[in-house]
C-alpha cells in the first residue's frame, strides 16, 4: 500500500517536471523566434544609422546588437540537448525480475524520483536561461530607444 502510495506520487511528479521543463523549452523557442523576427528591424535601423552616422547614436546601436545577438547565443545554449534520463526496462526487468511486487514498486519509486530530481535540475538551468535572454532582450530595447531618443535631438 505504501510502495504504491509513492510510486504512484513519484510517476505524477516526473509528469509535472517534464511537462514544466517542456514548458520552458517552449518559451525558449517563441522567444527565439522573437528575435530572430527583430534582427531585420534592427540590422535595418543600423543601415540608417549608417546613412546619419551620428557616433553617439551608432555606439548605442552597436551595443543594442550585441545584447540582442547574446539573447540570441543564450537562447540556443538553452536549447541545447540536455540528458534528463529515463528508465531502462530490460535492465530493470533483469534486476528485480526475483522480488517480490512491493519491492520492485519501491525500486521503481525511488529511480522515477531520482529522474525527477535531474529533470528539476535542469529545468532550473534552463529557467536561468530564459531569465538572461529576457534581460538581453530588454537591455537591446532600452538602447534601442535611446538611440532613436538620442537621433531625435541630434536631427
Amino acid at each position: 500500500m505504501k510502495d504504491e502510495f509513492f510510486f504512484n506520487f513519484s510517476l505524477e511528479h516526473y509528469k509535472i517536471a517534464h511537462d514544466i521543463f517542456q514548458a520552458i523549452d517552449d518559451k525558449i523557442k517563441n522567444l527565439l523566434g522573437i528575435i530572430m523576427a527583430i534582427f531585420p528591424i534592427v540590422i535595418g535601423i543600423g543601415y540608417y544609422l549608417l546613412s546619419t552616422f551620428n557616433m553617439m547614436s551608432f555606439l548605442l546601436f552597436s551595443f543594442s546588437l550585441l545584447s540582442l545577438l547574446a539573447s540570441a547565443f543564450v537562447g540556443f545554449l538553452a536549447l541545447f540537448p540536455t540528458k534528463i534520463g529515463l528508465i531502462n526496462t530490460y535492465t530493470f526487468y533483469n534486476d528485480h525480475y526475483d522480488e517480490e511486487l512491493d519491492d520492485i514498486k519501491e525500486s521503481a519509486a525511488v529511480t522515477i524520483s531520482f529522474l525527477t530530481e535531474h529533470m528539476i535540475k535542469e529545468g532550473d538551468k534552463k529557467s536561468t536561461m530564459l531569465k538572461y535572454m529576457l534581460a538581453f532582450l530588454l537591455v537591446n530595447n532600452l538602447l534601442l530607444l535611446i538611440t532613436f531618443v538620442v537621433l531625435f535631438f541630434k536631427l
